[in-house]
């Protein structure tokens, strides 16, 4: 028989042929296996977290990382360092005093930070954190804000009617306790700047508070320059009593709270608010100062008024 005539050839040719299929096929498979055994080089794909990357946390500070102090006040800031391959240095970087580095910590550790307010003007402190290890290789920065703030200040006031002569003091500056005349005002303008509101009384139409942005100052005070916005907010007089029981950073934060939260007083271009005796006001100045007070004895010829203010 003439096998070379069957179709498919000898069957040592066929086996050849098989073998030679299967070879293919395993190194086909072969490439497949190394393929899939080789790391993920694909853009923008998540290769799961670098368990040797260095890091740092925080495990005890404000909520958030934002916190706010009292003037004369600190905060304790504890922080967990870890750096698997070893640990070189942490940068601690701050808006007000510049860079420094802590080099003495191991592969894991807690670092406590005691930040104070001493020597240190109200406004706002950025703290950035970063872990360096022996590679060289950084960590994610943290960063915690810290806002300084004042005590709020507790004043008594007492204000002229301005309608009863323009030499009288019916003018005030609320941050400072200041009390002006209108005729000192107008022949100082810069002054302008400094008044949050100064009080009328007309038999028709009662006692008030009066803005200089509001559009009646135009004719009762004055009409150019500057003309600031102090927004007022009927409240409780039971706010205005609690503030003397409370510790120095909650009254702060509740002097914020309670203008936030008092309903009314968008604009005070067109308020101009009714004044009684015992009767309370949440107020924001045009400065962002809030404060709240309580009126005593308003008339046609004065009014007094006692009242605490955020400082800046």
């Amino acid at each position: 028989m003439d096998f070379a005539s069957i179709e498919g050839g000898t069957p040592v040719n066929q086996i050849r042929k098989f073998m030679k299929k299967f070879r293919s096929f395993l190194g086909a498979l072969c490439l497949a296996l190394i393929m899939l055994a080789m790391p993920n080089c694909g853009g923008g794909q998540d290769t799961g977290p670098d368990l040797d990357q260095p890091s740092v946390t925080l495990l005890e500070g404000p909520a958030g990382l934002t916190g706010i102090i009292a003037e004369g006040g600190s905060v304790s800031l504890k922080l967990k360092v870890q750096a698997p391959n070893g640990f070189q240095v942490l940068k601690v970087q701050s808006s007000l005093t510049g860079e420094e580095t802590i080099s003495e910590g191991s592969q894991t550790f807690e670092y406590l930070r005691e930040v104070s307010t001493a020597d240190k003007s109200p406004g706002l402190e950025t703290l950035t954190f970063v872990v360096v290890d022996l590679l060289g290789r950084e960590s994610e920065a943290l960063v915690v804000n810290l806002r300084y703030r004042r005590p709020a200040s507790n004043r008594v006031g007492a204000l002229d009617n301005l309608l009863n002569g323009g030499d009288l003091a019916s003018l005030i500056d609320l941050s400072s306790g200041e009390v002006y005349s209108l005729e000192k005002i107008v022949s100082n303008p810069p002054l302008k700047a400094l008044v949050d509101f100064c009080y009328y009384s007309l038999e028709i139409s009662g006692e008030r508070f009066l803005s200089p942005a509001a559009e009646v100052s135009a004719d009762l005070l004055w009409a150019d320059g500057v003309r600031n916005e102090t927004i007022f907010k009927v409240v409780s007089q039971d706010l205005f009593d609690q503030m003397e029981g409370v510790g120095e950073l909650e009254r702060v934060l509740l002097l914020d709270q309670i203008f936030e939260e008092a309903a009314g007083g968008e604009s005070a271009v067109n308020l101009q608010p009714f004044i009684s005796e015992g009767k309370a006001f949440s107020f924001r100045t045009a400065e962002g100062l809030t404060g709240i007070m309580t009126v005593v004895n308003p008339n046609q010829t004065s009014v007094a008024f006692s009242y605490w203010i955020n400082q800046l």
